[in-house]
């Protein structure tokens, strides 16, 4: 399996969108066998080579149980200017179909490549309802998260509580998405989070955490709070932090 140079990413954002970069030097004919060759993999049912054509960020959800279930099919691959490529060397946007027994669905997705010329894979693959393969995202997630806070949801004038609101980007397994900080348990206010470390699954009703879902926090007044993704194998990525001094 190829390796993602690093286990953490801070501030990653929603799908990259955008026109192809004329200017680039290169044809990315190379990063785009790399897509081809997963694909194709996905179709043939062929675990070994899909596992070896991305980083563990990417990996994971196709096993010898899972990956006959699944079809993908994609349209042209349009290369993203270089500043919008966030994580990996190379980021193609396409259609991608996604079959999963009798349900169709096709989601704008951009692909980040990276790897050397004789070895390239793919480092995230962000399709915009997110692409998660027996409960496992495939790729670094993706969201755009907005904060409130509101000081006079409490009876205790040091504590407050946020409010953290999913406003777009992919979607994410809750029970990957910690929640991290400053948290208290306030008094006067019943909050969804209220310790440090909570698991969104643990802490409210969320099997998915996806655009329109939001949830309470109990902060201090002055507050750090952090809400990052955590995979098996590859490491914690950072996706958004608050604070208030």
């Amino acid at each position: 399996m190829a390796a993602l140079g690093g286990a953490s990413a801070t501030g990653l954002a929603g799908c990259s969108t955008g026109s192809s970069d004329p200017a680039s030097s290169s044809s990315g004919d190379a990063e785009k066998a790399a897509i081809e060759r997963f694909v194709a993999a996905v179709n043939e049912d062929d675990v070994e080579t899909a596992t070896a054509s991305v980083s563990e960020w990417a990996a994971g959800g196709f096993t010898e149980s899972t990956i006959g279930e699944y079809t993908l099919d994609y349209g042209t691959l349009t290369r993203l200017d270089q500043s919008r490529a966030v994580v990996g060397d190379a980021a193609f946007q396409t259609q991608l179909t996604i079959s999963h027994g009798e349900e169709t669905r096709t989601e704008e997705t951009v692909f980040g490549v990276s790897g050397s010329e004789s070895d390239r894979y793919i480092v995230r693959i962000d399709a915009t309802g997110g692409l998660i393969v027996g409960g496992t995202l495939l790729g670094l997630p993706s969201a755009f998260l907005e904060s409130t806070y509101d000081p006079s949801a409490t009876s205790d004038a040091d504590t407050g509580v946020l409010t953290l609101s999913h406003t777009g980007g992919g979607t994410m397994p809750a029970d990957s998405v910690y929640v991290s900080g400053s948290i208290v348990d306030p008094a006067g206010a019943d909050v969804d989070v209220s310790t440090d470390g909570a698991a969104l699954s643990e802490s409210t009703a969320y099997t998915r955490f996806a655009p329109g879902d939001d949830f309470t926090v109990g902060v201090n007044g002055d507050y750090t709070v952090s809400v990052s993704y955590e995979k098996e194998s590859a490491g914690t990525a950072i996706i958004d932090e608050f604070s208030r001094s």
